[in-house]
């Protein structure tokens, strides 16, 4: 517990002393201000940060979706009996199937022959926690380059692991941004508990940068906001160090007006597939645009209230508070 609070402490500190660098504000006044906006507005010291809390007047910070208002959003508008349906991800996948169309299996039932049936027919596979979060603990097989001697091994290796094996989807050309990653958007949508009708509240694009394999904002990659009428992204991207990017990292592409492919796809398939879950009226759904359609990665029941506000337009408690 105590190395916990010390490893805080120093987040802090690291966290502060950044901003303190680039705006000039002095550190006694940025530790008081920082726990001030914790006590009495629930704000976390990255939510400080990445959120730029400390620029806001109180009559804003009253608006701002922080972490205590999160939780008090997630526990009014989710069943917890319903959580495991989008936490686990053989789960999700069984029960989302006509929205996933990637190959799959989880490590707990294959068989050698279905993993060398899955090897053959895919080129590259994902190997995720079945339980991770923020993109941790996943990493690629290539398939071209696994031998046949190689195979019983990399079997027993997952068969011992609590993970799911997924063909790696084949995203849209406009979606690769010159990363590894396949890039996803972020949508998150909300039942309305007396009439059942879905809306889609807010859609950002998280996007790989350098050799991340995934896009998670968590590992380095760009969030950009995406205008929900058009499907163009309309805002700068942010990254976990803050930087405004209009410029995508390590390429020439011009993020500001970028035209997601099949929007209206993905609009009408995050509602539709929210419709199967009524008992979390919150989802915040990972989606992947693919040639013609689009393939639906996960579901959240606790998706990062950060892409509210970190990215684009904020202030998001006035709007949501209504929903509880």
């Amino acid at each position: 517990m105590l190395r916990r609070i010390i490893a805080y402490i120093k987040k802090c500190h690291e966290y502060l002393s950044a901003i303190h660098r680039e705006d000039g504000l002095s550190m006694p006044f940025l530790w008081l201000d920082s726990i001030w906006a914790f006590f009495v507005y629930g704000c976390t010291i990255r939510h400080y940060r990445y959120g730029h809390f400390y620029r806001l007047r109180h009559y804003e910070r009253k608006k701002v979706f922080t972490t205590r208002k999160f939780f008090i959003f997630i526990a009014a508008t989710n069943s917890k009996s319903s959580v495991p349906m989008l936490e686990d991800k053989e789960k999700f996948n069984a029960y989302f199937k006509q929205f996933v169309h990637r190959k799959w299996m989880d490590s707990n039932s294959m068989t050698l022959d279905g993993f060398i049936k899955l090897w053959k027919e895919c080129d590259r596979l994902i190997v995720k926690p079945l339980a991770g979060t923020e993109g941790n603990g996943i990493f690629i097989i290539d398939c071209n380059q696994l031998s046949d001697l190689n195979l019983q091994s990399q079997f027993e290796e997952l068969k011992d692991q609590n993970v799911i094996i997924e063909e790696v989807v084949k995203q849209h050309p406009d979606m690769c941004f010159n990363s590894k990653a396949v890039n996803t958007i972020r949508a998150m949508s909300l039942m309305d508990k007396n009439t059942g009708e879905v809306t889609v509240l807010k859609t950002v694009i998280r996007v790989g940068a350098a050799n991340a394999i995934v896009d998670n904002f968590h590992q380095g990659g760009c969030v950009y906001d995406v205008d929900l009428k058009t499907g163009r992204i309309c805002s700068n991207g942010i990254s976990t160090n803050g930087e405004a990017k209009i410029f995508h990292p390590g390429t020439d592409i011009c993020m500001l007006g970028y035209q997601i492919p099949n929007w209206d796809k993905l609009i009408n398939g995050c509602v539709q597939a929210h419709k199967l879950l009524p008992e979390c009226r919150y989802i915040a759904w990972d989606i992947a645009i693919t040639e013609n359609d689009i393939e639906l990665i996960e579901g959240n029941h606790n998706g990062d209230y950060d892409m509210f506000e970190f990215v684009g337009k904020g202030l998001w408690w006035p709007i949501l508070k209504k929903y509880i």
